[in-house]
């Protein structure tokens, strides 16, 4: 895994880069069995970009290592949050195939569609995977397994912004938080969440994002 204190490795042929800390961990705990990496997930590595500006330094950075060359297959995964309004989908697809085509990477025409023109396959997956807009907090509530608990934490944020101040992507944070509040563990983070039995991990919504990584790795010598 990569954060940012730590010096960029190159180790493993499949790279997936990931919008921010929250999607870094959630993933994480999923592909990991303790300290070790899943078997299916073993040629994997995730690397945390940050944030959408920061796309382009990170693909910059990443291909002026030099182990690059040792990465056959990169994929990245992001919210559709950061574009919102009319045709906010179809911009962020824009924006995606726009930084990758500046670093010299080429870029799918369409999410999960994946490019082999190069010698990396190259894919990118929007979240929600189905969706027009949202964010990482959108899916996983998709995939709550308690609605009367789901029910009740819409009705906890309705009491504290009664007149939507916030938009829509705060409220989603908002109450997948107050969802993972109502576990037993004080301070649970969304990854530590994964292993709290709140979420249906089998569900489309959530199960994509590593269904993902799995048909990058099926491109692997």
């Amino acid at each position: 895994m990569s954060r940012d204190k730590r010096p960029l490795v190159i180790d493993k042929p499949v790279a997936i880069l990931v919008e921010g800390i929250d999607w870094f961990h959630f993933l994480r705990e999923q592909i990991t069995d303790g300290p070790k990496m899943k078997p299916e997930f073993e040629n994997v590595r995730l690397y945390d970009f940050k944030g959408v500006k920061q796309l382009g330094s990170f693909l910059e950075t990443l291909r002026k290592h030099r182990d690059f060359e040792h990465i056959q297959a990169l994929g990245i995964m992001r919210d559709i949050e950061a574009e919102t309004g009319k045709n906010s989908r179809r911009n962020v697809i824009a924006t995606v195939r726009s930084v990758l085509n500046g670093y010299d990477f080429s870029a799918p025409k369409k999410p999960q569609e994946i490019d082999t023109s190069q010698s990396i396959a190259i894919s990118y997956l929007l979240i929600p995977h189905d969706a027009d807009m949202g964010c990482l907090e959108h899916a996983i509530l998709n995939a709550v397994r308690d609605q009367n608990v789901l029910n009740c934490a819409q009705d906890f944020y309705d009491c504290i912004d009664p007149d939507k101040i916030r938009n829509d992507n705060a409220r989603a944070k908002m109450i997948v938080r107050s969802i993972i509040a109502t576990t037993h563990k004080d301070g649970y983070t969304l990854g530590q969440s994964v292993h709290a039995n709140l979420w249906d991990l089998g569900h489309e919504s959530v199960r994509v994002m590593l269904d993902f990584i799995r048909s990058l790795v099926s491109f692997l010598d």
